[in-house]
């Protein structure tokens, strides 16, 4: 009897459900599939190498990564580590600059992300400098070069202060913080003796000069030439951060345009900001407009000929930008005496300077508008104003009780979840980046405020923008959407829970207009999305069918690969990457799970490269006896020939002419390596010196560690009647449909497998192609129950499987 199966697009299906032979996943599941990519199709086909990026800058601690996109073809992979941040792209590190950057000069001045040398080192200014401020006697992290100086604390006392010393009439050149001396001088008065006459006349008599002694007190204070304006600067262009290593991994995030802001609520907003390819800045956000208040130079009051009883009028101005997003708080107050209800009355607003500028008047206990000018003045003739609209009032939630997560929604940043404020979420004005200012009343744009009104205490973890705004709480998910359909505003604002589930710390993806998260218990994924018939967001547990890769684990980090092939990728706690390909449309969810050889996985992140998501990783490895973090980054699964495939873990890529010796392979030290030189398998090699002799010259090489795919196939059933369920089975051959594949191993088990035979037509020398046909293997039969497949790819190749057939008996 035979039995073909299809499609492997069921992923990884866990014993406790294999008895569902009523599930449809069951027809297309597998019971292992380690290092094979599901294609949405069907097939598996085995996940690109990981290509070796660099070493972190310190491998004792961890580290990771987070993606920087600042336009659709030009991207960087962050690399956050404690106290900097380095940057990556299309598998390399960028550097410092060794041309075109000056020596520093003390005369000159520079401005924040400016690089300079001086002495043999590189320095990058971490904010702008001063002149006169050497790299050496200012450096970043450093301790402030500390001198002392004498302070006068009080002078002219009677008698020596008490705790002070005398010294006498000069201060001492020494002085050390803490010291307390007096020192002391004569004063001189004139007085005059006597005097002589009458009112009319008076006679001056004997004048003299009176000398008196007084103290003087001195303390002696730190002052310093302020440290921290240099950044040392080695091979590798990195900035500094004041993350330190046990926060990284809280660190929110979410871009728009050159900007990068970072949350985490022990720190104050940050914000990365990209200039050029060796310019970054990162910076502290600040709230509130990016206009100053203007200056109102007078008021002048011009009074009707025969004026009334006249009252006193105040004004107030606001700087607004040209595309009036943004309004500065309001000038102080300038007054005018007049009755502008008089004929011919009015009041001249005058300003410092030329701007464009909103002007408001005092009216019932309000500052309403009267009209904007972009002159130097403004003329009051009695215009009524209007309280509906007022200047804004400066609201900064943030000095001192930071968020833990950032988002953009309608035009608006927001901002949730900080340690005083919990259950707190606010919006910035429409259409700016850090301005939370309201005005009284409230106007349709203000800056909103919002808490969560629940019965459980919990905390605002993520803020992800979908169709609605949708916050994770620890407990709960909550949509936030406008009351009346149209757009947010503080008056339309509406919260709604829409499930109980809650979110761990890992901050979620939007795959295929789902939130994809990670639950707060129990380690599952699970996606929310909006649902018709209930009118509102649903949360499915997308870890079902594959309970054992996730009971007792936890999710630590999460990225989501729109293409070719969309994948969310998760690292576990049990340093595990964990894949889903994720294609609700087509009712595709299939996870793999992929190991490397030696290392585990600590954090993740995609950025697009060419036309393909590329998955950079932090790969903690034991090389050489010591523990080490690699950023590596997982190569495309296309090629346009089979020898520019990379196969290989923590690999390096060679191409030019022919060489059999390759070196840049210290990160390997002591390690077992294979290659891959121009198609053909070669090793194992043991990396020496930092690097390897293959047994003979290529032009394309790839060196580096040797991945082992596996996937085994479900227990043989038939849902008809439970057919072939309780009996034995013994299978005698298997048939792979295979596409563009290198060789592959067979079997009932690891232990006992037959390796395909792929040379057909190559000449003598030359190595195998790549097949694309029905492959038959004979295998060594066995009874058992299960009548499971194994199938093993080993060789840095690719291999796809687009279906199989098995061949087997029946008995007992």
């Amino acid at each position: 009897m035979k039995k073909y199966t299809r499609s492997f697009n069921g992923g990884i299906v866990s014993p406790d459900m294999w008895g569902r032979i009523d599930d449809l996943k069951n027809n297309t599941g597998l019971a292992v599939c380690q290092n094979f990519i599901v294609l949405p199709q069907g097939p598996v086909h085995t996940r690109a190498g990981l290509r070796f990026v660099r070493e972190t800058k310190n491998s004792a601690k961890r580290s990771r990564v987070i993606p920087f996109r600042f336009s659709s073809s030009q991207t960087v992979m962050c690399e956050f580590g404690e106290a900097y941040i380095r940057f990556h792209s299309f598998a390399a590190t960028l550097l410092t600059p060794t041309s075109g950057v000056n020596a520093w000069d003390s005369g000159t001045s520079y401005i924040h992300g400016g690089i300079v040398t001086d002495e043999g080192e590189t320095w990058y200014a971490t904010e702008d400098v001063p002149a006169d401020r050497k790299p050496e006697d200012n450096e970043y992290g450093a301790a402030p070069v500390v001198t002392a100086t004498w302070e006068l604390t009080s002078s002219g006392n009677a008698s020596v202060p008490a705790g002070y010393e005398f010294v006498g009439t000069e201060l001492p050149e020494e002085v050390d913080v803490g010291d307390k001396v007096a020192i002391s001088r004569t004063t001189y008065e004139i007085v005059s003796e006597s005097w002589t006459g009458g009112s009319s006349e008076a006679t001056l008599g004997e004048i003299r000069v009176e000398e008196t002694t007084v103290y003087d007190a001195y303390d002696g204070v730190s002052s310093s030439a302020t440290a921290g304006y240099w950044f040392k600067m080695g091979e590798v262009y990195e900035i500094p951060s004041p993350y330190a290593e046990v926060d990284i991994p809280d660190i929110g995030y979410a871009q728009a345009g050159d900007v990068l802001t970072l949350t985490h609520p022990k720190y104050p907003v940050m914000e990365l900001r990209r200039f050029g390819p060796t310019f970054w800045r990162l910076v502290e956000s600040e709230f509130g407009s990016e206009e100053v208040a203007p200056t109102i130079s007078s008021v002048a009051a011009d009074t009707a000929t025969d004026p009334s009883d006249t009252i006193t009028y105040k004004y107030v101005a606001t700087n607004v930008s040209e595309d009036q997003l943004q309004e500065s708080v309001a000038s102080g107050v300038k007054t005018a005496s007049n009755q502008l209800f008089d004929t011919g009355a009015t009041n001249t607003i005058t300003f410092s300077a030329a701007g464009r500028r909103n002007v408001y008047k005092y009216s019932g206990g309000l500052y309403g508008y009267i009209g904007q000018t972009t002159e130097t003045t403004l003329v009051d003739d009695n215009i009524a104003a209007d309280v509906s609209r007022t200047p804004p009032e400066n609201i900064d939630p943030f000095n001192t009780d930071y968020p833990r997560t950032v988002a953009y929604f309608e035009q608006r940043k927001v901002f949730a979840g900080t340690l005083a404020k919990p259950q707190n979420f606010w919006m910035t004005k429409t259409g700016t980046e850090s301005n939370l200012d309201r005005s009284i009343p409230v106007r349709a744009d203000d800056g909103i405020s919002i808490k969560l009104a629940d019965l459980e205490s919990s905390t605002i973890r993520h803020a992800v923008p979908v169709g609605d705004l949708i916050l994770f709480t620890d407990s709960a998910e909550w949509k936030v959407s406008s009351s009346d359909g149209g757009p947010i505003t503080p008056s339309t604002v509406s919260v709604r829970p829409q499930s109980r589930i809650g979110a761990n710390r890992v901050q979620p993806v939007v795959a295929a207009e789902s939130i994809i998260y990670s639950a707060a218990r129990g380690g599952h994924i699970r996606a929310l999305g909006y649902d018709f018939e209930v009118s509102g967001y649903v949360s499915v547990d997308l870890s079902l069918r594959a309970t054992h890769l996730f009971d007792y684990k936890t999710i630590e980090d999460m990225a989501y690969a729109k293409g070719p092939v969309p994948i969310v990728w998760a690292v576990s706690s049990d340093g595990q990457l964990l894949g889903l390909t994720y294609v609700p449309e087509q009712q595709v969810y299939a996870w793999h799970r992929h190991r490397t050889a030696g290392g585990t996985f600590e954090s993740c992140a995609i950025i697009e490269e060419g036309n393909d998501s590329i998955l950079y990783a932090i790969v903690r490895r034991e090389i050489d006896g010591e523990v080490v973090r690699y950023v590596e980054a997982m190569a495309s699964l296309y090629y346009s020939k089979v020898s520019e495939y990379v196969g290989l873990d923590s690999s390096i890529s060679y191409s030019g002419a022919a060489e059999d010796t390759f070196t840049n392979l210290d990160h390997l030290e002591g390690e077992e390596v294979y290659a891959l030189a121009d198609g053909a398998v070669m090793g194992p090699y043991t990396v020496a010196s930092g690097s390897v002799t293959i047994d003979q010259p290529a032009e394309t090489v790839r060196v580096g560690k040797r991945i082992t795919a596996e996937m085994t196939t479900l227990p043989l059933v038939a849902e008809l009647e439970a057919y072939l369920n309780g009996t034995i089975v013994t299978i005698r051959d298997v048939t792979l449909r295979l596409y563009r594949s290198g060789r592959v191993f067979v079997g009932l088990d690891s232990d006992s497998i037959t390796e395909t035979k792929n040379r057909t037509v190559e000449t003598y020398g030359e190595p195998p192609s790549l097949v694309s046909k029905e492959e038959e293997v004979l295998i060594q039969p066995n009874w058992d129950a299960d009548g499971q497949v194994y199938i093993r790819a080993q060789d840095p190749l690719p291999v796809m499987i687009t279906a199989h057939t098995v061949q087997f008996s029946t008995g007992g």
